[in-house]
This record gives structure tokens, C-alpha cells and sequence, in this order.
């Protein structure tokens, strides 16, 4: 009787540490999630930022250019954008 107590915990307590196992990969796997969901929407707004940005700087350089008080040249230098940027949306309100 003494050896089918001994077995009898040794498998529960296998079990045990399988059932334990489990829920810290588990727990593990939710944190990784989590962390690279959270990074993925951190670049994703990074992103949107950057392209707003870019689209009023555009709009800027439209403005600038509508006034025509300023070369391309220094259109390109107070919008912070590169002269070709800068020709093409000059293109773009010539046309």
C-alpha cells in the first residue's frame, strides 16, 4: 500500500508541475503578445506621425509657392523639405 501511495503522488505531483508548466507558458505567451502588439502600434503611430508631418510641410510649401515671394530654392529650406519635393508640388499648382 505504502508504494501505490509513493506512485500515486509522484504522478499527481507530475501532474501538477505539467498543469504549472502550462500556465506560466501560457502567462509568458500573453506578455510576448502584449509587448508586440504594443510595439507594433507604437511604430504604426510613429508612422501616421511622420506622415502628417510630411503632409503639412507639403501643405506649406504650397502656400509659399501660391504667394511666389520665395525662390524653390528657399521654399525647400523653410519647409524642411528637398528642392525636388519642392518642384514637383510647384509642378503640381502650375499645371
Amino acid at each position: 500500500m505504502g508504494q501505490l501511495f509513493e506512485d500515486l503522488v509522484v504522478k499527481w505531483g507530475t501532474i501538477k508541475a505539467y498543469e504549472i508548466a502550462e500556465e506560466m507558458a501560457k502567462e509568458k505567451a500573453e506578455e510576448i503578445a502584449k509587448e508586440k502588439a504594443e510595439e507594433i502600434a507604437k511604430e504604426k503611430a510613429e508612422g501616421i506621425a511622420k506622415e502628417k508631418a510630411l503632409e503639412e510641410k507639403k501643405a506649406s510649401a504650397r502656400r509659399m509657392i501660391a504667394r511666389g515671394k520665395l525662390t524653390l530654392e528657399e521654399i525647400a529650406e523653410d519647409s524642411d523639405l528637398p528642392i525636388e519635393a519642392v518642384r514637383d508640388l510647384a509642378g503640381l499648382q502650375l499645371a
